[in-house]
């Protein structure tokens, strides 16, 4: 065991009395200049702690990353190569192809073919338009959203005729 003992105070003609103080570390001894002239030291930036973690809503958020991200893994999977072709005669189709080798394959076909063709290439999800004589686009989810908007005034058809053939004629009211 290590006995410390502490010197008596020493007499500074300049400053008075130098009095040891304890501390951890070692000391630099006197000071050279009374403590007036010491400039007043910046306030030490204020450390921001982090906000606590609300861990429930940051499982939520981290799911929800993770069900997005399956979802475009998903919409990836679905998604096809289409070719629209645009034949000379203006007669155009579009294609589908499911990978790149098989649409590479088409485009070389039509090559050989010989037959001059405007050929438009993309890959992504086909939509189709539905038959009948009120139009929807239908995604490739079954989604439809309709092609028409309503008229802004409808003729009422008091002769209940759908279609072509006779009318039957209804007294008035």
């Amino acid at each position: 065991m290590t006995k410390t003992t502490v010197a008596p105070p020493q007499e500074d003609q300049t400053h008075g009395p130098i009095v040891p103080v304890p501390s951890d570390g070692p000391t630099l001894g006197p000071m050279p200049f009374p403590p007036e002239t010491l400039k007043p030291e910046e306030p030490a930036a204020v450390k921001e702690e982090p906000a606590p973690v609300n861990m429930i809503e940051s499982l939520r958020s981290f799911i929800a990353d993770l069900e997005e991200l399956d979802r475009s893994r998903e919409h990836s999977r679905m998604e096809k190569f289409h070719l629209i072709i645009v034949a000379e005669d203006d007669e155009v189709r579009c294609e589908t192809h499911p990978d790149l080798t098989a649409t590479v394959s088409a485009v070389r076909n039509l090559i050989q073919e010989g037959t001059r063709v405007n050929v438009f290439v993309f890959k992504g999800l086909r939509y189709h338009i539905s038959k009948g004589s009120l139009k929807y686009l239908v995604s490739p989810d079954g989604s439809k959203s309709p092609l028409w908007e309503d008229p802004p005034e409808l003729e009422v058809d008091d002769s209940g005729v759908i279609g072509g053939g006779k009318s039957l004629v209804l007294p008035s009211d």
